[in-house]
């Protein structure tokens, strides 16, 4: 079986995907035509009033909080408030908050004349990715991260640092200390001298002190309780695979930039996908390198962090400064859209 037209016919796992024709073909032609790309948040983006702030921008916000709540059973819109105590108490309210806010934001972009001509999505954001570029339905999105969220509820615990300005070759003495107190990985490589540690949070803290002490490095909590993107995360991956085995992925229009590559991944087809998205749970994200792969293979794009706060944008336009980048999210919010459309139109 094979992915024919693309969007409404899919390939399943354990089937390749031939249908080449309607891959488009990423030359050096087509970067020098690229305009826009998207770059999605993780989960560590959060913030209790993310979509209050969209509710008062877009009437998208209303329409995809409805639509959502029919597909999970339970009423979103009313518990995505800033005055809700329990908002993010569990990690599923976490993951699907945060894929709403970014799937909202791209809504009202592209309703703005701002389409993504290509993106990438750090950790959770990767979902994101894969609907913008059409190899997962939104519907699917929502049930997998619901899944996902109830997998890393049920995980083992640990924490996760990020560690800053440091060496590749400090951090690997670091994790040698560390693991004399348990499991340590390094769970996201976020730019050349800037990582995240992942694993048992005694490992993880005496990695982190022999970094500061040695190193000069700065420390700050990113997660008090998941070891995400950490081998001691495997267990959530393997309770999670069975969801990604049972949704239909469909033949990317885009191209594909898988967070445990960060190159992209040719023509994938559905085993080549899971694959990527179950071993994300428990290994490193390459998120400079991929950074370093549309900066390479879109050079003159306009990057837009597309989703809560602006860690993204604060992380890439420090390392490349002359990049053209922008953020969605903030206090000029409501009057950037209009500011796009004026840009768009006269592109």
């Amino acid at each position: 079986m094979r992915c024919m037209e693309p969007k409404r016919n899919y390939c399943t796992v354990s089937t390749w995907c031939t249908g080449v024709k309607y891959y488009i073909n990423f030359t050096a032609d087509r970067s020098m035509r690229i305009k826009f790309v998207f770059l999605f948040p993780g989960q560590n983006s959060k913030y209790p009033a993310m979509l209050d702030r969209l509710r008062a921008v877009t009437p998208v916000t209303h329409r995809v909080l409805r639509k959502a709540s029919r597909l999970l059973g339970r009423d979103l819109d009313s518990h995505y408030r800033a005055d809700n105590p329990d908002i993010f108490s569990r990690n599923r309210d976490v993951q699907i908050g945060v894929f709403l806010t970014n799937f909202i934001y791209a809504r009202a972009l592209e309703d703005a004349g701002c389409r993504a001509d290509a993106s990438a999505g750090l950790s959770l954001g990767e979902y994101n990715h894969l609907v913008e570029i059409g190899a997962l339905s939104f519907e699917s999105a929502l049930r997998l991260l619901d899944a996902r969220g109830a997998a890393y509820d049920a995980a083992p615990q640990g924490c996760m640092k990020s560690v800053f300005p440091c060496q590749e070759q400090d951090v690997e003495e670091a994790l040698i200390a560390g693991r004399q107190h348990g499991s340590v990985d390094v769970s996201i490589r976020l730019g050349k001298s800037h990582f995240v540690l992942g694993g048992d949070a005694p490992a993880v803290e005496a990695s982190v002190v022999w970094l500061e002490n040695e190193a000069y490095a700065q420390s700050r909590l990113v997660d008090p309780r998941l070891p995400m993107h950490a081998s001691l995360f495997r267990p959530a991956g393997n309770a999670f695979k069975a969801a990604l085995e049972s949704v239909p992925w469909y033949v990317a229009h885009a191209p594909y930039l898988p967070n445990v590559d960060g190159e992209i991944l040719g023509i994938p087809c559905a085993d080549e996908i899971v694959d990527r998205l179950y071993r994300h749970v428990f290994s490193t994200v390459q998120w400079q390198r991929s950074i370093e792969c549309l900066v390479r293979r879109f050079s003159g794009a306009t990057f837009i962090e597309v989703g809560p706060k602006s860690v993204l944008y604060n992380l890439v336009s420090r390392e490349y400064r002359s990049l053209d980048m922008f953020h969605v999210d903030g206090d000029d919010t409501a009057a950037l859209f209009p500011a796009f459309r004026t840009r768009v139109a006269a592109a």
